[in-house]
């Protein structure tokens, strides 16, 4: 649940925070909720440690691709305050970017602190 709900600031963005976290428990081997976790690990190249390998990125590099790249746009879409988040189109248009391969990992590393 998005964390600005607590002070009643509900919007459609609210949804998007729901998307991140979907996304990023979709991704892990693990149920940890941490966007701090997945900063680290995206920060230090070790996102791999993390991820489900039944995903099969071990041996695929398109998949470990795919996978760092939609855990970025997890991280974006849980951004707090929800200003910093972007809306449902763009999540769509990002994730078409990195279904047709035109989206660059890491493209948001200055935003993940």
């Amino acid at each position: 649940m998005d964390p600005e709900l607590a002070y009643g600031w509900l919007s459609v963005k609210n949804d998007v925070y729901s998307f991140g976290v979907l996304a990023k428990c979709w991704v892990l081997n693990e149920e940890d909720n941490l966007a701090t976790l997945l900063s680290r690990k995206i920060e230090n190249q070790a996102l791999v440690e993390l991820l489900d390998p039944r995903f099969g990125f071990e041996t695929n590099l398109k998949i470990k691709w795919m996978m760092t790249a939609i855990t970025e746009l997890a991280l974006l879409c849980m951004k707090c305050p929800q200003e910093l988040r972007p809306n449902m189109e763009q999540v769509l248009e990002t994730l078409n970017d990195i279904k047709q391969g035109r989206y660059e990992t890491n493209s948001i590393k200055g935003i993940i602190k």
